[in-house]
């Protein structure tokens, strides 16, 4: 397995490991897009990471001599004609525009072409796509004894972020239903991904973050509301030992990817450096009607209020038992957002201010 200090480089050779040589990254000046990039250079058997993104390369792949950069938009058809002759055996989709307004069209309409590509090209054998725990739904009876398993029905149906990442798994599943089934498809649910390098880069953090950023103060619900959080060095690696080790199943493969405890409301008000006001839900959905677009244009979404009241807890076992896979940071490291292999990336914190406890 590789471990989280290390890079893909330095990590221990094992008779399960695999040599892909060439890889695709969709969304690869994203956040989790520019890790995958930069950390998989290091491996050995990777000779050329085809890297796509509507955006220009992000100055830490900028020195990386095995990166191919394809700018392109991935809702329209040119990026195809720029592959021709290129055979990835790996496939990762992390892209995703979170710009008003291009959510319900370009994102699915990128997913259904990333897709299509994957499934018509003999090369690839391994699929991966980056969902969010957040399409479970977040509803009043959620609480710490209902942690959602992989295989439960994705109920969110208002908060256009959640549906969407809800639509694009189905979208995914009737592709892989509709093929010869012979790629692995590994789509991974996380939960809150964060770390220095998300710290350092604030426009492209998670939607709840950015508003919860943005707020005055952190309503505090009157229910069990806790967050969970996955650190960006655990994902990257759990991405790692999928792409570069023969993993012990085939086929369509969903994994919940969240550290086992929540941060519960009064340590993420300690995080966030919020004071808490602690109110009924239906002043906090008031607030949210009239005051929201004063912070955050996130919150005059329909539906947005409710994952800000209620909490969405999944349970990460599944990925404990199939893959053995563990976890180096807790919760509240990964809520500091100071430790990791990009800790020199860390905002700087003001003199004399510490984290409390």
């Amino acid at each position: 397995m590789v471990k989280s200090k290390k890079t893909i480089k330095e990590s221990k050779k094992t008779d399960t490991q695999t040599d892909p040589s060439c890889i695709v990254v969709f969304g690869a000046a994203g956040y989790v897009g520019r890790m995958l990039c930069d950390q998989f250079c290091s491996a050995p058997s990777v000779k050329e990471i085809i890297a796509i993104d509507r955006l220009p390369m992000p100055d830490i792949l900028k020195r990386k001599k095995k990166i191919t950069w394809i700018e392109a938009d991935l809702s329209q058809d040119d990026w195809h004609g720029k592959l021709i002759g290129k055979e990835p055996e790996i496939a990762i989709h992390t892209a995703w525009d979170f710009e008003k307004g291009g959510d319900e069209i370009k994102n699915l309409n990128a997913s259904e072409k990333i897709f299509e590509f994957c499934f018509n090209r003999p090369s690839i054998n391994k699929i991966i796509y980056l969902s969010s725990i957040l399409p479970y739904g977040a509803t009043s009876d959620n609480n710490r004894d209902r942690m959602f398993s992989e295989g439960e029905i994705l109920r969110e149906n208002e908060y256009s972020y959640a549906v969407n990442k809800k639509e694009v798994e189905s979208l995914l599943a009737r592709q892989y239903s509709g093929s010869n089934r012979t790629k692995n498809v590994f789509v991974l649910r996380p939960g809150i991904i964060y770390g220095p390098m998300g710290a350092s880069i604030p426009s492209f953090r998670e939607p709840l973050l950015k508003i919860l950023d943005s707020l005055p103060y952190f309503f505090k619900p009157d229910n069990d509301y806790g967050l969970q959080y996955v650190h960006e060095d655990d994902l990257v690696d759990l991405n790692a030992v999928l792409v570069f080790n023969k993993v012990p199943f085939k086929g369509y493969e969903v994994f919940n990817v969240v550290t086992s405890k929540p941060l519960d409301s009064s340590e993420i008000a300690v995080f966030l450096k919020k004071q808490i006001v602690d109110i009924p839900y239906f002043l906090v959905r008031l607030f949210f009607t009239t005051f929201g677009a004063r912070y955050s244009e996130e919150l005059t979404q329909k539906g947005v209020w409710k994952y800000l009241y209620y909490p969405v807890f999944a349970d990460g076992s599944k990925l404990v038992k199939k893959l053995k896979f563990e976890f180096i940071y807790s919760t509240k490291e990964v809520a500091m957002g100071e430790c990791g292999r990009y800790s020199h990336l860390a905002p700087k914190k003001e003199e004399g201010a510490e984290t409390k406890e």
